[in-house]
Parts: structure tokens; C-alpha cells; sequence
């Protein structure tokens, strides 16, 4: 690369390597891998992991997946890599079966039902989403190396090496850290094509591109960043170096206009290939005639009439058979998806977007230490060009304007997808921000800087700020996911303020049979357990014998309802004890209360249909956790399920008292 804001291998702001520093460097990767594994590997299934294990071996198998095409098929492909030398038992698909729950029944049937290990299936693939994790840690380290020098790389490897929300994610088969890190390293490589083109450089950025729009479909939103990137070069009046073979040169005014245009024709195309190479240069997604098909859950007509501009881009794309089907259907049905999903945000649940979510599960699921060190990073940063004096040995005086051109890529990553993640119907949950994280620990590492300047408090403020985010992240190993601030109380109350993914993936389900088997030896006779769990695990598979209610959208198994309710232990996720994913979320009403009780006088004259036993299921478990939202509960088994034992009394006074509806109850005449 050329010029001041280039960022040349050669240049003083990339000093040569060390041993000491890549030992530094190799050590903290190893802490990573093995702190985000180590931390996982022996927890049940979670969140989306059975569908990307079961998706990954459908491709494998078959080249196709129809199961929930929307999930990114790298992370799929990614984690049951090592599968290929051993390959588990794939089950056979149900006549007839939805695609809507086909992921729960394939996922079952391949995880309990089929010989399978279920346990290996996840450590594989947990130790290699692990590994991408490293990768992402240690490319913001040599973003950090580049702007402020040896200590600002070291100190944001040290910082990205605990950060809770990596953790959490790292050791998890999800797509999120699959994004973060290639959507990091396209804006790289693309901004480093910009200024000095090459064919290894070209070729490079291609791939790179190709792999984040298989990453996640919201790697789509790199489209943007690039432009905005060709058009911030554009603005420069620089050169434009190239290298062909022996051949080098540059390029100025109108010829480099030409060749940027070039490059931004020659990159997408070679990520079309790569999207191509993956669905095995096949367009339709039922090529494959004995792949298992599950009946589709919309048609294509459905998808794209009420898409808006994605849609209609989708359509275009599709007509023309310029990408895969498959890539084309999963990025369609997740734009329909975006509206409608429910969401809970402090007390309140909701559908659709929120601007106030993500800032809020920004600002108390980070470290505080952080947020200082941030803001430590950004005094060094608009201080250089006003000091004469060097802030680091190690690093030059740059102006501040040259370090803006320089940090051009972060900079568009952390606005572009904040200004996706404001404007998102999806509001699940704090990973969907990975992406911005590596940005924030980049800009943390400039507060390094402090540690050579005169200044002993300053040199101090830094030293006790690292200790902090350090002793924050040993302190809530292994419950990594469940980390929030002070600012929500602590990890205890992070479920009022924030569910789903925000603490609850159903990772304590092994913790609670644990319990269970305690509190059994301590009264010496078992007692019945009701159990409503959000989660894909099967806790019968270890060893959780229960009556499950009110979670049926989370249950493999054959089930009848409603539930038969009595006297016991009563261990509830905290996602669905807020409400959220069951038919009755928010207050009680006055029109619940009427078509309670007409249920209850159904239930107990004749047995009620499929749907009538569900619905009163569901208003019996919002009986239940409306009354129970006062209560302290008996145990906490980690930060996710809240166990409380109710007598035939409590039960009864729950299920069964007439509806309060007098102010101060804890019932609500208005819905929400």
C-alpha cells in the first residue's frame, strides 16, 4: 500500500515482529480458544446449534440444504468439518413434514434418536468455531499493531482474549462470530485493494467477500461499507499503485477512477463464483432428488411480494438465474422474517423493532471497563495531531486526520451496522452486535498510549481499568452469555432487563439435572417436576425426568395437552417466565380471564381438542408466572432457570382464584 493512510508492511506504524511479541500473541490466542471451548464443551445443545449440525450434514451429504436456508451455510459447513472423517448416522425425514419445525424433528432424530454421540457432534464443532474466534482476536490485533503500535496490539489481544461477549459466542456453533470475523476482514483486504491492486490482492478480497455473504444473510450489509469505502478513495487524490508479475506502477486522476471501477466489478464477481462453488454450481436447491424435502413453508410468490427493495432485488436476481436458488431463498425468507418476531425489553414485550433495544443491551452486557478504555483510546486517537510529543515509543506522531483514513474501515463497520442494528425488526439479542466488537477492542488498544506518557495516574487509570475487564471476565467464566453490568445488577437480574440470547439459550439444563439429583439425595424422596424449558435440548436425554407445559414450540417429543399440573418443583426458563415465545405474553386481561375459565369448563366435561389444550395450557402457565413475579425462587440454577416449589395451596390459589383485577394485584386490566 502508498501513501500515509495505507497502512505499507514497511512503514514505522508496523514495526517487524518480535519473538517475545508473537509468543505474546500466541499465548493469548491459545487463552481464547481454550477459555471459549473450555467453557462450553460441556453444555447441551443451545440455541441454534442442532439446526447448523444437522444443516452442515445435510450439505455435506447432499449439497443442498432445505431446512432453514436462511442459516449461514459457513458456519454450517464450518463446524461439522471434522464430522467427514467419522460421519454420524443422518436420520430419515418424516412424509409430509413442514419446514417451519423440520429443523426440531431432523435436529431430534439426529441427536437422540439416531446412536448418534451428541456430545461429539458439539465439541467438534465447538472447537472450530473456537478457532474463528482466534482468528477474529488476533486480525484485531494487527488492526490495533497498525494504528497504535506493539503495546496497542498486545493490550487489545489481552482485552479480546476475556471479553465476555466473544467468549460467549466464540464457543458456540452460531453464525455470529463467522460474520464478525469476515466482515472484518473484507473491509480490510478491500480497503488494502484500494490502495495498492494486485491479482493475490484481488483474488483474496473476492473470497473473503464470498465468505460473508455465506457467513450470515445480514453479511449482505457489506455491500455498503464497500461503497462507501471506493468512494472515500475516490475522494483521496493519492495514486493508485499496482503490481502485475515483475510489472508495478500507479495510476492517477482518470485511469485511477477507471481501475477502481474495474476492481469494483472484478471483486463481486469473483464472490459470485464462490457462492456458486458452494451450492456446487447448481441453481435450483432441489437438484438433488434424494436429499430429504420437507414441504416448503412459503412459496416464492409469498416471499417477494412484500419484501420491499430486498425483495424485489431477490426477484430480479432469481429471474435472471445470476446466484444459487438456495443463497436467494435464504436471504428472501429472512427479509420476511424480519417483521413480527417478538421481543422483550425491560418488563415489556413487544413485536417488531425497538431503537432503544440494542443501545440498552449494548450498554449493560459490556464490560464498564470497557467503555473506558474506549474512551481512553479516543483521547489518544484526537490527541495525536495536537502533540508533539510521542504518545508510545514504539509509535510515530501521526496526525489525526491521517488516522481517520487509516481506521476508514472500522469506522464504516461500526457506523453501517449500527445503523442496521437500530432499524432491525429482529431484537433477540446482544450477539447480533458481534460484529462492532472488535472495532470497540481496536480502539481500546490506543489507550496504551497512556502507559509510557509522563503521566503516573495515567499510567495507573490504564493498569486498573485492564485488571478490572480482566477480573470481570475470570469472575463470570463459564457464564459468559449471562454477563451484564452493574448498570442491570449484575448477571442475578439480568432476566428483567433482557431474555432470550441475552442470557437464556437453555445452557443450564445439565446444571439443573445436577440440582435435581441434590435436592433429591437432601429430602431422600423425589418429587414431581414441571418443566418449561426454551431451548433445543431434550432433557430427558440427560437425565431431567419432567412434565413439560407451556414450551411446546421447544419440544421434539409427542406430548398431550394440557399438562397435569399438581403440587412440586416448578423449573421455568427465564425467557418464558418473562412471557416471551408463548401465546400469553404481557399482563393479564379481562378477555384472558373470560376464555380461561370457558377452557376450564371445557377441559373438565371432555377431553379438548389439540388446539383448545394448548391455548389453555398457555393461560395457565401466565396464571403461574404472573403470580409467581413477586416471589423469590427457591434456586437459581444458573443464570437462565428459576425453580420454585409450589404446595397444592399455592397451586390452586394460582390456577384457580377468581381473576383480582383491583389495582395493585399484579394483574393488569389493559393489555400491553
Amino acid at each position: 500500500m502508498v501513501g500515509a493512510n495505507a497502512m505499507p508492511p514497511d512503514s514505522p506504524a508496523s514495526p517487524r515482529i518480535t519473538a517475545r511479541e508473537l509468543l505474546v500473541v500466541l499465548i493469548a490466542g491459545l487463552f481464547f480458544w481454550v477459555s471459549a471451548w473450555t467453557a462450553s464443551k460441556d453444555l447441551p445443545a443451545v440455541a441454534d446449534e442442532i439446526a447448523h449440525i444437522t444443516g452442515g450434514e445435510s450439505y455435506w451429504r447432499y449439497g443442498i440444504n432445505h431446512f432453514q436456508p436462511e442459516n449461514g451455510y459457513f458456519a454450517m459447513h464450518w463446524s461439522t468439518l471434522p464430522l467427514r472423517w467419522h460421519p454420524p448416522v443422518f436420520p430419515a425425514m418424516p412424509p409430509n413434514l413442514p419446514q417451519a419445525p423440520s429443523m426440531i424433528v431432523m435436529g431430534h432424530r439426529m441427536f437422540y434418536e439416531s446412536g448418534n454421540n451428541a456430545a461429539a457432534l458439539l465439541s467438534a464443532g465447538r472447537a472450530m468455531m473456537a478457532l474463528l474466534g482466534v482468528a477474529l482476536v488476533g486480525l484485531s490485533w494487527w488492526w490495533a499493531r497498525q494504528l497504535w503500535g506493539r503495546r496497542g496490539g498486545l493490550l487489545t489481544i489481552l482485552l479480546g482474549a476475556t471479553c465476555p461477549t466473544l467468549l460467549a459466542q466464540s464457543g458456540l456453533v452460531m453464525s455470529d462470530v463467522t460474520l464478525s470475523f469476515f466482515l472484518l476482514l473484507t473491509v480490510t483486504l478491500w480497503w488494502q485493494l484500494l490502495h495498492g491492486l494486485s491479482a493475490g490482492r484481488l483474488l483474496g478480497c473476492g473470497l473473503s467477500l464470498g465468505t460473508v455473504l455465506l457467513s450470515k444473510m445480514s453479511g449482505v450489509l457489506v455491500a455498503p461499507m464497500l461503497l462507501i469505502l471506493l468512494i472515500v478513495r475516490l475522494c483521496e487524490t493519492e495514486p493508485l499503485a499496482w503490481s502485475w508479475g515483475k510489472w508495478r506502477g500507479a495510476v492517477r486522476a482518470v485511469r485511477r477512477t477507471a481501475l477502481l471501477g474495474g476492481v469494483a466489478l472484478a471483486v463481486p464477481l469473483v464472490a459470485a463464483f464462490v457462492l456458486w462453488a458452494a451450492f456446487g454450481f447448481h441453481y435450483s436447491m432441489y437438484v438433488n432428488s434424494a436429499a430429504p424435502s420437507p414441504t416448503p413453508e412459503f412459496t416464492w410468490d409469498a416471499l417477494l411480494r412484500e419484501g420491499g427493495l430486498v425483495a424485489r432485488v431477490v426477484g430480479g436476481l432469481r429471474g435472471a438465474h445470476l446466484l444459487p436458488e438456495a443463497w436467494l431463498q435464504g436471504l428472501a425468507q429472512t427479509t420476511y422474517h424480519l417483521a413480527g418476531r417478538p421481543a422483550f425489553l425491560n418488563g415489556h414485550t413487544y413485536t417488531g423493532g425497538s431503537l432503544a433495544y440494542f443501545p440498552y443491551a449494548w450498554l449493560v452486557k459490556t464490560p464498564l471497563a470497557l467503555f473506558c478504555l474506549m474512551a481512553l483510546g479516543l483521547g489518544v486517537a484526537v490527541g495525536l495531531g495536537r502533540t508533539k510529543p510521542a504518545l508510545a515509543a514504539d509509535r510515530p506522531r501521526t496526525p489525526c486526520r491521517n488516522l481517520v483514513l487509516r481506521s476508514a474501515p472500522l469506522l464504516v463497520l461500526f457506523v453501517v451496522y449500527w445503523a442496521f442494528a437500530l432499524t432491525t425488526q429482529i431484537n433477540i439479542g446482544q450477539r447480533h452486535l458481534l460484529p462492532i466488537y472488535a472495532p470497540m477492542l481496536i480502539l481500546a488498544g490506543g489507550a496504551a498510549g497512556l502507559l509510557t506518557s509522563a503521566s503516573r495516574a495515567g499510567r495507573m487509570l490504564v493498569v486498573a481499568l485492564v485488571v478490572w475487564f480482566v477480573a470481570t471476565s475470570w469472575w463470570i467464566r463459564p457464564h459468559y452469555l449471562a454477563y451484564f453490568n452493574a448498570i442491570a445488577g449484575g448477571p442475578a437480574n439480568g432476566y428483567h432487563h433482557l431474555v432470550d440470547s441475552n442470557v437464556d439459550v437453555g445452557q443450564d439444563l445439565i446444571a439443573l439435572q445436577q440440582w435435581l439429583d441434590t435436592s433429591t439425595a437432601t429430602r431422600g424422596h423425589p418429587e414431581p417436576v414441571f418443566l418449561s424449558f426454551f431451548g433445543p435440548a431434550d432433557p430427558l436425554a440427560h437425565g431431567v425426568h419432567a412434565t413439560r407445559f407451556a414450551d411446546d414450540g421447544f419440544d421434539a417429543r409427542p406430548r398431550s395437552s394440557p399438562a397435569q399440573l399438581q403440587s412440586g418443583l416448578y423449573c421455568i426458563s427465564v425467557t418464558l417466565f418473562q412471557g416471551l415465545y408463548t401465546l400469553t405474553p404481557g399482563p393479564w386481561t379481562a378477555e384472558r380471564e373470560t376464555l380461561y375459565w370457558r377452557l376450564l369448563g371445557i377441559v373438565s366435561t371432555r377431553p379438548p381438542t389439540h388446539a383448545e389444550g394448548i391455548t389453555f395450557e398457555h393461560l395457565q402457565f401466565a396464571r403461574l408466572r404472573l403470580s409467581l413475579a413477586d416471589r423469590e425462587p427457591l434456586a437459581r440454577v444458573g443464570y437462565s432457570i428459576l425453580v420454585f416449589r409450589l404446595s397444592a395451596a399455592e397451586l390452586a390459589q394460582a390456577l384457580y382464584a377468581p381473576w383480582p383485577g383491583s389495582a395493585g394485584s399484579g394483574f393488569s386490566e389493559t393489555t400491553h
